[in-house]
């Protein structure tokens, strides 16, 4: 009778069952849980904002010789300087118009006319003002 026992261990039914039962035991099975929050988290970044005051300080005047030009420059260095070209007989005759135009109360606009038919660009009407009245007429150009 112990014979009949072992009659299936030896037979290849009983080999089948055994290689089965192997590779279940050497499969295992990994599972992750992995937790999703349902709702994405909102990131709100604050910015202050500041009025930041300039701080006072001294600033030195403008210097009335704006074309770099040494102290005993003359009127025609300074309009050659600003780029300017007139002959200085025409250049000193339109001063005295203009600064005599200007003491009359007349603006801007009227010796404009004035420089601009005697061949003075509109683009040096301004310099060629300022220079006149920084050499002939101090204070008078409107």
């Amino acid at each position: 009778m112990a014979m009949t026992g072992l009659a299936g261990c030896g037979s290849e039914e009983g080999s089948e069952r055994t290689r089965e039962a192997g590779r279940a035991a050497a499969t295992k099975v990994v599972t992750d849980t992995v937790t999703r929050d349902p709702s994405p988290k909102t990131t709100v970044t604050r910015t202050e904002r500041r009025t930041v005051e300039p701080r006072e300080e001294e600033r030195p005047e403008p210097e009335r010789n704006a074309y770099e030009l040494p102290p005993d420059a003359s009127f025609v260095d300074a309009y050659e300087a600003a780029g300017i070209e007139a002959p200085a007989g025409w250049a000193h005759t339109t001063a005295d118009q203009v600064c005599a135009a200007w003491a009359q109360g007349r603006d801007t606009g009227y010796t404009d006319r004035i420089l601009s038919d005697g061949g003075i660009y509109d683009s040096h009407l301004r310099d060629f003002s300022d220079i006149i009245e920084m050499y002939f007429c101090p204070g008078l150009q409107p």
